[in-house]
């Protein structure tokens, strides 16, 4: 070969590695696909009780039926230990516009509360890297939670979401976090899950994710369509109303009782009414102290034009009514937190409900936002992505807004005696 077919051999070499590590650094991870050789997409979550239990949900290419997870408790930091136990998981199939996959979950049972442990998951040949995850301690006093604003993203790059993801996790140490809705830009191309995901690598293989749905993860042929792709592949609680199960929701961490809800659901719609239902029921039979309820439109809103005034009908009095403490939405992509109200009015700091918009955790802004006359604290995030922190200890809970470089928005606490 001569020197010049050399030279441009290099130099489409050289081109070639270029064009890979720009889609690498678009996905939001420095690790190449294995195109569904190996398990990925791994991620966290409870459908039963955090202390003695965890769920596991991964996906693998659609010829590959066995699910295992291998898993046993840590010890000194040692690698694997030899004396692990085996769990045995079920398949679906989700269909995708990139094709069809796999979803496995599995669920580990009698675990020890307060303990580390290690698993990997796979087939028996192909198995994941080993990750860790922590049980819930018994009589858990003082934890934190994330909460994330809408992590949506207009491209495949999701490199917003990773950086505020990676940021809120190392400062906070959380032990679950949550996204209010929206987690990506359309549910229903599996390119933005694949960015969602890889972004999301190194956190939710460790951290258990409980999301609540927003419009977004909706078809956008046919709104009245499940989510199928969201519901493929987190595996959620499923103690919510007929017909939105894992759309609809709640779980117990510590003191503190947790209620996703699904705001897309209309208002001429059955399902409404038994979402209704269901929630007072739920607040009514909680003994835990703190009520946290998330979900995605806001009914008391900062966007232009944007109302949701059939959100606020069907949830505000039930919540009110039932002493919510926190109520936590997205969408509006707005860091906004409202005096306490009750029955639709301000009142005082210990006799009504606060409602907050958890700002944004990806990359989409908005300009029309303002301060309303309901809103006590209220900023538009269009410098830096946004997170909140749900500090809990025996009697009081701290919500602090903050920018993904530890800038303090907003700080509030609620004084609650047992």
């Amino acid at each position: 070969m001569s020197r010049r077919n050399v030279f441009k051999a290099l130099l489409v070499l050289a081109f070639t590695v270029l064009l890979v590590t720009a889609w690498l650094h678009q996905t939001g991870t420095n690790k190449a696909p294995d195109w569904g050789r190996s398990p990925d997409h791994i991620v966290l979550s409870w459908t039963a009780d955090p202390a003695t239990t965890v769920t596991i949900t991964w996906r693998t290419s659609p010829d590959i039926f066995k699910s295992l997870v291998q898993y046993a408790p840590r010890l000194n930091d040692s690698p694997f230990p030899a004396g692990s136990s085996l769990a045995r998981g079920r398949v679906t199939t989700l269909k995708t516009n990139l094709g069809n996959y796999n979803i496995h979950t599995a669920t580990l049972t009698n675990l020890r509360p307060g303990v580390i442990y290690l698993y990997r998951v796979g087939d028996g040949t192909r198995w994941s890297r080993i990750y860790s995850f922590t049980t819930e301690a018994r009589n858990t006093g003082q934890f934190t939670a994330v909460v994330f604003g809408d992590s949506q993203c207009s491209s495949e790059n999701y490199r917003v979401w990773r950086e505020t993801l990676l940021a809120a996790v190392k400062r906070e140490t959380p032990r679950f976090i949550i996204n209010a809705g929206d987690l990506v830009d359309n549910g229903s191309d599996q390119k933005q899950w694949e960015a969602w995901f890889a972004a999301g690598q190194g956190v939710l293989e460790t951290l258990p994710e409980m999301p609540a749905v927003g419009n977004h993860e909706f078809p956008w042929q046919g709104r009245d369509r499940l989510p199928q792709s969201f519901l493929a592949q987190f595996s959620l609680p499923e103690n919510g109303p007929s017909g939105l199960k894992e759309l609809v929701y709640s779980f117990d961490y510590g003191d503190a009782h947790f209620v996703i809800l699904d705001s897309q659901v209309g208002s001429n719609s059955p399902l409404l009414k038994l979402q209704q239902n269901w929630l007072k029921e739920d607040l009514k039979r909680t003994k835990q102290r703190w009520k946290i309820v998330i979900f995605h439109r806001p009914p008391y809103y900062a966007k232009t034009n944007r109302a949701n005034d059939d959100v606020k009908e069907a949830f505000c009095p039930i919540l009110e009514e039932n002493h919510a403490d926190l109520v936590i939405n997205g969408h509006d992509h707005a860091v906004m937190r409202t005096y306490p109200i009750a029955g639709g009015r301000i009142v005082a700091r210990s006799k009504g409900t606060v409602y907050l918009i958890a700002g944004r955790s990806g990359e989409k802004t908005y300009t029309d936002l303002s301060k309303k006359r309901w809103a006590q604290y209220f900023y538009n995030p269009l410098d830096q992505p946004t997170y909140t922190a749900l500090k809990f200890t025996e009697g009081s809970l701290r919500v602090i807004c903050k920018k993904m470089d530890g800038t303090i928005l907003d700080a509030y606490v609620i004084e609650k005696s047992s």
